[in-house]
């Protein structure tokens, strides 16, 4: 059996201080440490609980912040979708308008035409050729003339597939055709010049011929009628031989500005 050892001095101090509590808590006087004990627990505990709201509050408000970016998010794409459906609108309403001016204009009781929108330019030789969405499904053979409003002669065909075709532009120096000077008897030779010009050869030195004088095609090649507008004359020179004169014609369209066109077919 174990033997405790009791110290006879520590049970006299524990029993004095055991009574002297007790007195002290029966007269009141321990009431202010278990109040400041109470307040401390109670003010920690408070602390803790507005700890805790600040926190959600913190959290709570970087959410509606994200709320409010990503709503302005939306409404921008969606302002920037109504704007491109604004534009597009707007592109087809005039791409609408310039057609239907150009069918008004149109030689239809002369010829019979297929009119065919440009999709493109070939990636090649932009200043040249043009993709347009009709082929030989639609009539067109190669060597078929092109035009657009009031006779304008813009080029030919110069390449068909089923669905689609190459034009290729007055101004291509690939490609010549017989032209004449309106009001003169003057039968010559044009052909596409670089920097989107076109030249009339072989005009007689003593052919008198002023800028701005209207050149049409002559006709002598079948497959090309008379009458169709190739341009203006913008200016006069020698040739290298000196043997006869030259004139640069300046065409009636702009490569920028062609929507549609028309091909004449049947011929």
């Amino acid at each position: 059996m174990v033997k405790i050892n009791k110290n006879p001095r520590l049970l006299i101090i524990v029993f004095i201080l055991t009574i002297t509590f007790i007195i002290l808590n029966t007269i009141g006087y321990l009431d202010f440490f278990k109040n400041f004990i109470s307040d401390t627990m109670l003010s920690s505990f408070g602390s803790s609980q507005n700890n805790s709201v600040e926190t959600k509050n913190f959290f709570s408000t970087i959410s509606s912040a994200k709320k409010i970016v990503q709503q302005n998010q939306k409404r921008n794409e969606l302002e920037l979708k109504v704007e491109s459906l604004k534009q597009k609108n707007r592109e087809l309403t005039q791409e609408n308008t310039q057609l239907r001016e150009q069918l008004e204009l149109l030689p239809k009781e002369d010829f019979k035409l297929q009119t065919a929108q440009i999709i493109g330019q070939d990636p090649n030789n932009k200043e040249e050729l043009l993709l347009i969405n009709k082929g030989s499904l639609h009539g067109i053979e190669k060597g078929d003339p092109v035009i657009i409003s009031d006779r304008i002669l813009v080029g030919e065909v110069y390449e068909t597939s089923s669905s689609g075709s190459k034009i290729i532009l007055s101004v291509s120096p690939l490609i010549s055709y017989d032209a004449k000077i309106v009001d003169k008897e003057i039968v010559t030779v044009a052909q596409g010049k670089f920097n989107l010009e076109i030249l009339l050869k072989l005009i007689p030195n003593h052919a008198q011929i002023n800028a701005g004088e209207l050149v049409i095609t002559a006709g002598k090649n079948k497959q090309y009628p008379a009458g169709l507008i190739i341009g203006e004359i913008s200016n006069m020179e020698n040739s290298s031989d000196g043997l006869f004169k030259e004139a640069k014609v300046k065409p009636y369209y702009s490569i920028n500005d062609l929507k549609f066109v028309s091909v004449i077919i049947g011929r």
